[in-house]
């Protein structure tokens, strides 16, 4: 049983089913790949590079938002965010903090094996802290719909007093009431119970914190899902310094031969010291390149090293002959429905308008009466007094209380407006949000596919400089080109080769922004990726 399902069981009694369905459906098992979902139908068009939704059905009807301003009736709303079965996102890491390694640890301990993609991933989601504060808020807000949810229900206080009374009368003109001193104890205790019988602000403050947990849980599966795409991005920038560092060492050793030819051929009169200079040059340039691509790989082990908590980790290269195929489905549309449907950002802002929503709920509920039932009992012992000896008094009394707000200065008008402009700006937010999806899910789905293109396109154009550079060298032994142009010809060949193994790791990282984008990634998509490429 992971964190976050204990964390259901314990709050099973206070979340609402569709919250409780999120969590549990969180904590299912990600070894199996996500089911496709069926997108709501809708209707999708794209006027002026604007995209317009248009629900349709009484569900959708039923949760749509209103619009803040002019603008936001081009962006139709979306349904509100349905928590089911079928997301399914890998379980949360444990979040006690004693337990997170130190940023400046030096290694993992016992790695004998290059780890891989997937077990990175493994440690990652027990150490990443972005992700560890995500499930410490999604455990704060379920502890405020306890504290709200408390609000409604009674509350008994009691309260109990001793005292020890000493009065003394200097001078009365009462016959009763003499001059003198008297000294007595007095004892009591009271019991109370407080009722809300109409509360709209506290009935608000409750469906506004159940709200505020829809939008933490789709908070943290985004985290969730951001991690993944973190630490892939983190892993393949890794490898991608590793072969910067061996393609300009291994440029750099190809001039270096050349460079014994140059000087041969000058010693022997065949090359000035020109042809000499110029392949220094490039010596040069090719030793700073690989002091900077140094660099930058362990910067990218520092990268890798602020996720997972751990540095100098040894990574399993990846196969050069990556596996390519078209997202699937083949439909750009197809991944937009699904994104605008499922992608966790768009829940969970729209979760957010939600929240505004019912801020304005509560702060005109102060424009509302209010009514509590009080019910108490108690008792008073006395000692004595100065008429005498002492009494033991009880007293149950049972109050019906009826507050009516009259004249607040204006802090109802100003609070509830202040919640109306916070909802605005809660829809703006999720419009940007949309926007942003669509964007991503264009733009990915379009890497991908040019992205299979391309990479054929470098494979045949590091075969075609290959044979360039051979073709040159041999025309220089024969004194046919100059130096010039077999340097030119070598670094025409290691960029293509460089831009090879780059467009590989963007192809691979294309993909899963695309399914994060679509709110389908999965921790099986990392480990399916790690079983491809490795």
């Amino acid at each position: 049983m992971t964190d976050l399902h204990r964390y259901a069981m314990r709050r099973r009694r206070w979340m609402t089913p569709a919250a409780l369905a999120a969590v549990l459906g969180l904590t299912a098992c990600a070894a199996r790949a996500p089911q496709q979902t069926e997108a709501t139908p809708a209707q999708i068009q794209t006027d002026a590079g604007l995209l317009r939704t248009e629900p349709v059905g009484p569900q959708e009807r039923d949760h749509a938002l209103p619009a803040p301003s002019a603008r936001m009736d081009q962006v139709a709303p979306l349904p509100a965010p349905r928590f089911d079965d079928k997301t399914q996102l890998p379980a949360p890491a444990a979040y006690r903090a004693d337990e997170m390694p130190a940023y400046n640890a030096a290694e993992l301990p016992a790695q004998a094996d290059p780890m891989t993609l997937d077990q990175v991933y493994m440690v990652a989601l027990q150490n990443d802290p972005q992700l560890r504060g995500a499930y410490q808020e999604l455990q704060a807000v379920g502890y405020g719909v306890m504290a709200a949810r408390a609000g409604l229900l009674p509350s008994v206080t009691g309260e109990a007093n001793r005292s020890r009374v000493k009065q003394n009368v200097i001078n009365s003109q009462n016959a009763v009431y003499q001059t003198g001193q008297a000294n007595w104890n007095e004892n009591g205790w009271a019991l109370t119970l407080t009722q809300p019988i109409l509360d709209l602000g506290a009935f608000h403050k409750w469906r506004q914190s159940q709200e505020a947990e829809r939008k933490e849980v789709a908070s943290y599966a985004y985290a969730q899902q951001d991690l993944m795409l973190r630490t892939a991005t983190a892993y393949l920038s890794i490898l991608a310094a590793q072969d910067q560092i061996e393609l300009t060492e291994a440029e750099r050793n190809t001039t270096q031969k050349q460079m014994e030819l140059v000087r041969a051929r000058y010693r022997s009169g065949q090359e000035t010291e020109v042809g000499v200079s110029e392949v220094q040059a490039r010596l040069d340039l090719q030793e700073a390149n690989t002091l900077l691509a140094r660099h930058d790989y362990l910067d990218k082990q520092q990268g890798l090293q602020e996720i997972i908590g751990y540095g100098n980790v040894r990574l399993h290269r990846v196969r050069k002959d990556l596996p390519m195929a078209v997202p699937q489905p083949n439909d750009v549309q197809v991944w937009l429905r699904t994104a605008l449907e499922q992608n966790w950002s768009i829940r969970a802002a729209s979760a957010a308008v939600a929240v505004a929503e019912k801020e304005v709920s509560v702060q005109r509920a102060g424009y509302y009466p209010s009514m509590a039932l009080r019910a108490s009992t108690g008792r008073n012992e006395t000692g004595g007094s100065l008429f005498g000896g002492g009494s033991t008094v009880g007293d149950t009394r049972v109050t019906l209380n009826l507050s009516v707000p009259i004249f607040q200065s204006g802090y109802t008008y100003g609070m509830s407006h202040a919640a109306a402009s916070r909802l605005g700006a809660a829809s703006s937010e999720l419009s940007l949000a949309r926007r942003k999806v669509q964007r991503q899910v264009f733009s990915s789905f379009q890497n991908i596919v040019i992205g299979m293109d391309r990479i054929k396109a470098l494979d045949s154009s590091v075969q075609s400089f290959e044979l360039a550079l051979r073709q040159k060298e041999e025309g220089f032994r024969a004194g046919l080109n100059d130096v010039v142009s077999v340097l030119d010809a070598t670094r025409n060949l290691y960029n293509a080769k460089r831009q090879q193994a780059e467009a590989g790791y963007n192809f691979v990282l294309d993909g899963l922004k695309l399914k994060q984008a679509a709110g389908t990634l999965n921790a099986a998509d990392i480990a399916a990726i790690s079983q491809q490429i490795l």
